[in-house]
């Protein structure tokens, strides 16, 4: 994955708020997770959310010192009616990324 074209959609998605999706750098929802999915890129992760009942997801990608050991994290947040950003804490190289609203809770971002 172009890292540059990832932080690009990053940049716009926090700047112009696109489409209503939120990202939030440094952050991850604690509350309950409906999925976790090992060595995938982010787009990967972005599409597995678009395809299911998720409304937002914690990406986390960190290169190790071998490149064979490139680790990725990709937790889907499903509509459960859990998730509000005060389950949101301070969580170093996470990306908390809301893509769409909550139909159960409304996530005040």
């Amino acid at each position: 994955m172009n890292l540059s074209l990832l932080f690009f959609f990053l940049l716009f998605s926090i700047h112009v708020n696109c489409f209503g999706s939120r990202v939030t750098r440094n952050h991850a929802f604690s509350g309950v997770i409906s999925q976790t999915i090992y060595d995938v890129d982010w787009l990967g992760c972005l599409e597995a959310c678009s395809r299911s009942d998720c409304v937002s997801y914690n990406y986390m990608y960190k290169w190790l010192l071998d490149a064979q050991d490139e680790v990725s994290v990709c937790e889907l947040i499903s509509d459960s009616g859990e998730c509000d950003t005060s389950s949101l804490v301070y969580l170093s190289g996470f990306i908390f990324h809301q893509i769409r609203e909550n139909n159960k809770v409304k996530i005040k971002c």
